[in-house]
């Protein structure tokens, strides 16, 4: 299996992946969890602990001097918890179906900034796939009824901070050289988790203690989010950001069948509301066209 290939693999399993780990924080912040700061808290300090355990493992003899990569994980990191803490807002007031889509407005903020900060050239068939990328994610947002502007805005927001973060991971697994990029990827990752941990950490220390009891509600969410970051790193060090992204978007179409198929067949019913036949085939179609959006980026290159 080529190198590009297993990317696309693994950004096929971080979006059902992070498909996933929507309809649970969407769960969590309108009816397990008292709030989302709460949510953002208790999964870091989980994740963190586990990268922390994992890192020993993961470690390469190779790797080079701290600082040439201590800048670039920072600013991921920070990029990172700025889109989070921003998701977790439009998830509260939005289905997943509609917000994950909408996530995909990232692709042009990042090959704009791969363009621009990177130097990196971005063919005309390059920039059809990312245009036929977000068209698909607006004409999704817009079918079955329209998104609150304010929620609009939020999952904006959250692209900004997840492009940059996502524009530095890359930065990070190149500055990591000459260690694997695969290999590097998971470093970067784990690395990356532990930081977050220690950021909110002086938060956990406020929560109260009936807070703590919720961890085990967090937990799920937790670890399904830690892997699909896992693949999606890994994807990025493999296939690079920009077409990593455009196979993430997928998760528009595998949340449009997963979220309603949850709500009508599991206790979780509050998640979706019921579609009309049009409006599910018309957010098929929209989604296949993401997918088609990832062969031309590929024929572009």
């Amino acid at each position: 299996m080529s190198a590009l290939a297993l990317g696309i693999g693994l950004g096929l399993a971080a979006a059902v992946g992070q498909s996933l780990s929507y309809l649970q924080t969407r769960h969590l912040v309108a009816r397990a969890l008292d709030g989302r700061l709460q949510l953002l808290v208790l999964a870091h300090l989980i994740q963190g602990l586990v990268c922390l355990l994992l890192l020993p493992l993961l470690w390469p003899r190779d790797i080079p001097d701290w600082r040439q990569y201590a800048w670039p994980l920072v600013f991921e990191s920070l990029g990172y918890l700025a889109g989070q803490a921003c998701l977790f807002s439009a998830l509260r007031h939005a289905e997943a179906s509609r917000i994950a889509p909408l996530l995909a407005v990232k692709i042009v903020i990042l090959a704009g900034l791969s363009w621009l900060v990177l130097g990196r050239q971005i063919a005309p068939l390059q920039w059809l796939a990312v245009a036929l990328a977000v068209g698909s994610a607006w004409v999704l947002n817009w079918t079955g009824g329209r998104t609150p502007p304010r929620t609009v805005l939020l999952a904006l927001t959250a692209c900004l901070g997840y492009a940059i973060s996502d524009l530095y991971i890359r930065v990070t697994i190149e500055c990591m050289a000459p260690v694997a990029p695969l290999h590097a990827a998971l470093v970067a990752c784990a690395l990356s988790y532990v930081f977050c941990g220690l950021l909110v950490l002086p938060l956990g220390l406020r929560l109260h203690r009936a807070a703590w009891r919720d961890a085990a509600k967090s937990a799920p969410y937790a670890l399904t989010w830690l892997a699909s970051m896992g693949f999606l790193y890994g994807c990025f060090g493999l296939a690079g950001v920009v077409l990593g992204n455009i196979v993430l978007s997928t998760r528009g179409l595998i949340s449009v069948l997963l979220a309603p198929w949850l709500a009508r067949h599991t206790h979780w019913s509050h998640l979706e509301p019921v579609q009309t036949p049009h409006a599910t085939a018309r957010r098929i179609g929209c989604a296949l066209c993401m997918s088609a959006a990832v062969a031309l980026y590929i024929l572009g290159g």
